[in-house]
């Protein structure tokens, strides 16, 4: 289990999200080359150490409109498998069923799905980047899903009791592959047909 805490606000997950992107690929400090002078290098390492700010903030923007399409993906998810919410402050023994600590809100509070007929009892990220998605259902099964920058599902994996799951890892990453429909091809393979 992970023990590390949750940021205390969205400036520090911008700042984790800052420190993933290299800066020294786009800012790199000049090299102190007394001996080498500029005409000595080669033609590919004259350009080596030059800034490149404008590209930098590019690569920024890009990445971080990523990380806000992922967030989105994922509560879009919950918000169709339905939400419960509570403060922390909020802890009680009695509660039945599984609460954990929402990483991407913005307050500290807890979650837990709603009962549904796809039988999921946890859907979170694993971490604050959004890439991968944490699925628990009810049967014990564990699977977990890779998120594209674009919002495909790039791979999967599902455990359970037997091994792995790999039919439904296959209807996970199958059909348009789209993360916003990963629901419906779970209705569709895990929902009996009457």
């Amino acid at each position: 289990m992970d023990t590390t805490e949750p940021p205390k606000n969205m400036e520090e997950e911008l700042d984790s999200e800052i420190a993933n992107i290299r800066a020294e690929t786009f800012l790199p400090l000049p090299a102190a080359r007394e001996e080498e002078t500029e005409e000595n290098l080669k033609p590919w390492k004259r350009n080596a150490d030059r800034q490149d700010l404008p590209r930098f903030v590019r690569e920024l923007r890009r990445q971080l409109a990523a990380w806000h399409l992922r967030m989105d993906a994922v509560n879009f998810l919950r918000g169709k498998l339905g939400v419960q919410r509570r403060g922390i402050e909020a802890y009680n023994d009695d509660d039945d069923g599984l609460w954990v600590r929402d990483i991407l809100s913005d307050n500290q509070e807890e979650i837990r799905l709603e009962t549904n007929d796809l039988g999921i009892v946890s859907l979170s990220p694993t971490a604050l980047d959004a890439t991968y998605v944490r699925l628990e259902w009810e049967d014990g099964r564990v699977g977990r899903f890779k998120m594209s920058d674009n919002g495909i599902v790039e791979r999967a994996v599902v455990i359970g009791d037997n091994g792995r799951d790999k039919l439904l890892e296959a209807v996970l990453t199958g059909g348009n592959g789209r993360v916003e429909t990963i629901l419906d091809r779970l209705k569709q393979h895990l929902v009996p047909k009457e």
